[in-house]
């Protein structure tokens, strides 16, 4: 194929734009190499690169692995660069899911170097979350990092406000799927719900199994618990005994809880997990 309209400005132009998505500097080289030369041979991209003998078949089989270039069986083997539309959209998938698995591990990063900071006795950390939705997002990566015990309290105000959002946001599908993984992980979920008085129970089973999936409700009586009682608290969960985020109300929307705080502090976990057991024992099973 001609190089003519590409030049080496436009050439290390791209070139540095991939290696900052993450590419490394020669498989970066080798795909640009074969999307302008079409279908070629190692022996090809080796001689127009310079790319050491070495190196290049382990270039050839990383790109091949992410499924930016495709391997021609024959003799000898030959390599294409899939076309740019299609590696884009896979470069930025692979790139989401690095972020998501970043985002999922970013608590606990922030804590380890909080504490290689100031010392392995900074055990008090905390964040703070504003936005409903940022709050389900937020709360489903803690339940991911949950091992063994996640405690649940809220509020029937919260779960009327879980059903609206539900409707029209895929945060809360993340929400459920950490919540049945955590289950099937084996972790101990205990959810508590504080009501107002009979009426509001009336309704409640109805709702809450809506909101749940079949998925979910299967480990009911197993290592997933449900109580409800009539004494309101303010809703928070504890996750291995560790970590506590507390949900706070709007003070412009009396129903909703559009601000939460993450504490890192296994005292003050402590002491809310005695107030969850006191609420607990004198709750009911739904």
């Amino acid at each position: 194929m001609s190089d003519s309209g590409f030049g080496e400005k436009e050439n290390g132009r791209i070139l540095k734009w991939l290696i900052g998505c993450g590419l490394k500097p020669y498989e970066a080289k080798v795909y640009i190499d074969l999307l302008r030369n079409g279908v070629s041979t190692a022996r090809e991209i080796i001689r127009r690169t310079k790319i050491p003998y070495g190196r290049v078949y382990e270039v050839l089989n990383s790109l091949s692995k992410m499924e930016y270039i495709t391997e021609n069986q024959g003799r000898p083997k030959t390599y294409t660069a899939i076309p740019p539309p299609i590696f884009v959209r896979k470069l930025l998938e692979r790139e989401k899911n690095r972020i998501k698995k970043l985002s999922e591990q970013a608590t606990l990063i922030e804590q380890e170097l909080l504490r290689a900071a100031y010392g392995y006795n900074a055990e008090y950390v905390f964040s703070v979350i504003t936005g409903s939705q940022d709050i389900v997002e937020f709360s489903a990566r803690q339940i991911l990092q949950t091992r063994s015990k996640l405690m649940v309290c809220l509020d029937f105000d919260r779960l009327l406000q879980i059903e609206r959002e539900m409707k029209n946001s895929t945060s809360w599908i993340s929400f459920l799927r950490a919540f049945e993984l955590a289950l099937k992980r084996g972790a101990d979920v205990y959810l508590l719900i504080g009501i107002y008085n009979k009426k509001t129970f009336s309704g409640l089973k109805k709702l809450l199994y809506n909101l749940l999936s079949p998925s979910i409700l299967e480990f009911k009586e197993k290592n997933l618990s449900i109580r409800v009682g009539k004494r309101l608290i303010t809703p928070f969960n504890i996750y291995d005994g560790e970590r506590v985020l507390i949900k706070l109300r709007d003070p412009s929307k009396e129903d909703s809880y559009t601000c939460g705080i993450l504490i890192t502090d296994s005292n003050l976990a402590n002491l809310l997990t005695e107030k969850f057991e006191i609420a607990w024992n004198e709750c009911e099973n739904i």
